[in-house]
């Protein structure tokens, strides 16, 4: 990051020579935004990750200054479309490298637009191997596809899912406490239904009887976000998934019988059902 930072610094300070005014008006675009956070001071924003989201506007801007800065870098007398394409060569290889994408949980998680995944500052949270439901070591797999329910739509209130699925690495699909709306179809985010998860084409389902109590179970890294409103809110939350998982359990077992696995954590139905 430091390395990038004086690129970009050295960038700006070429560009004011070959381009002053391309140059004030570039880093005019930059202080506005920086300025306009400190007076309007947004919720979260001193938190790196929820500030980082809100200087992307001026993320192409750095970009050209980085631009700059490895133009002045290219020696007098090299090619300098040989020199790009080495330079922007090494910098895809190092970003791959020391960036997420050499994380195989990464690649092969579908939550990887969470809070938990894009926050590289620190490591993502985890649970400990004793704690996390039998089902997972006994039935989940890399090839096996399950539908998890029920799931709140905020991160913060649903991150041991994708924690289970950084140890199995299976491909994995969600449904919320509701029914769902007929004239919504999300391909990732199912109804509650009994037919839809049954059409859903996944290995099993998998309800999870107290979400609250597996949440409980997570330990996260210092510096980690945290909304400091959630305890306000939290209990009616897991109180709500609490009672749709008892509400969508009885449903699931008043179609398809009882669960073929259930330990104290999850309820769990092997697709495809026979037919009743």
């Amino acid at each position: 990051a430091a390395a990038w930072l004086a690129l970009a610094a050295f960038g700006l300070a070429r560009l004011a020579r070959a381009r002053p005014r391309l140059a004030a008006y570039t880093a005019a675009l930059v202080a506005a935004a920086i300025a306009g956070l400190l007076v309007l001071r947004p919720y979260l924003f001193h938190e790196p990750l929820v500030l980082n989201r809100y200087l992307l506007p001026c993320l192409p801007v750095a970009l050209l200054w980085v631009a700059f800065g490895l133009g002045g870098l290219a020696p007098a007398r090299a090619p300098r479309a040989a020199f790009a394409a080495l330079a922007t060569a090494a910098w895809v290889a190092l970003s791959f490298a020391r960036g997420p994408l050499a994380d195989p949980a990464y690649r092969s998680s579908p939550f990887v637009h969470r809070n938990d995944f894009v926050d590289y500052r620190i490591a993502r949270p985890t649970i400990d191997a004793a704690q996390v439901p039998a089902f997972y070591a006994r039935h989940a797999g890399p090839g096996v596809a399950l539908v998890e329910l029920p799931r709140h739509s905020w991160w913060g209130f649903s991150r041991a899912i994708p924690i289970y699925q950084e140890r199995h690495r299976g491909p994995v699909r969600v449904a919320a406490g509701a029914a769902g709306h007929a004239g919504v179809a999300l391909r990732n985010t199912l109804p509650a239904r009994a037919e839809a998860l049954a059409a859903s084409g996944a290995d099993w389902v998998v309800l999870h009887v107290d979400p609250g109590a597996e949440e409980a179970r997570v330990r996260e890294a210092p510096g980690a976000l945290r909304d400091p409103n959630a305890p306000g809110y939290a209990d009616r939350i897991f109180g709500g998934l609490r009672r749709s998982a008892a509400r969508i359990g009885a449903e699931l077992e008043a179609s398809w019988g009882p669960p073929d696995h259930a330990d104290a954590d999850v309820r769990a139905w092997r697709l495809p059902r026979p037919a009743p």
